[in-house]
């Protein structure tokens, strides 16, 4: 349960918003190329949806941080993807105002540096969840093992346990009964039929 849900999802969940930055950053290039309004409505609106979903993404992952170096990087990374958006949207400022020059200065300056600042907090996380997924994978299996070890010392002994118990029990109920094993096994077999005829001899 760990291992998925403190490794496995949240490895798909900065792998999306990884991509869906990456569909950012796409949308946006796109949109200094585009000719109509309705163009630009469309990517404007998928680059508002994809925003949003690298938020919530991210935030979710977040949840998912035991310590303070991954909390740390997440906050760097925050505010990285803070700074970009608001890049984007001057970015988006000066394209409307026909400024297509000091966008594209925008887009290879500043929005690019906090690119590869939003880059590096995402590889630094990913490896970090697929280190500690392989950790907690050998955790697992050494735990699984050694339970395996438990379980067949205990079965061992509880086997030996309830031999020893049954003979223990069979001797004492052979020297109330008398006589040797072969005698009481005849006389258990007629009193299970009915029989009760037989007399102990002394």
């Amino acid at each position: 349960t760990t291992l998925f849900e403190k490794i496995t999802v949240p490895l798909g969940e900065i792998g999306e918003a990884a991509i869906a930055f990456q569909r950012v950053r796409c949308n946006l290039a796109e949109r200094i190329m585009a000719d109509t309004a309705d163009e630009k409505k469309k990517i404007d609106g998928r680059v508002a949806a994809l925003e949003s979903d690298v938020t919530k993404l991210l935030a979710s992952y977040a949840k998912t941080l035991l310590t303070e170096e991954g909390k740390k990087r997440m906050g760097e990374l925050d505010k990285a993807m803070d700074r970009f958006n608001d890049g984007a949207k001057k970015y988006t400022v000066f394209i409307e105002s026909d400024k297509k020059t000091e966008a594209w200065a925008l887009w290879k300056g500043d929005m690019e540096k906090e690119r590869l600042v939003i880059q590096e907090q995402i590889d630094w996380m990913f490896a970090a969840k697929v280190k500690i997924g392989n950790q907690t994978s050998e955790d697992n299996t050494e735990l699984a093992n050694n339970m395996t070890t438990i379980m067949i010392i205990f079965t061992v002994f509880g086997t030996l346990f309830a031999i020893g118990a049954g003979l223990f029990i069979a001797r004492i109920v052979l020297r109330q009964l008398g006589g040797d094993p072969q005698q009481v096994g005849n006389i258990v077999n007629k009193v299970a039929v009915g029989d009760l005829s037989h007399e102990r001899s002394e």
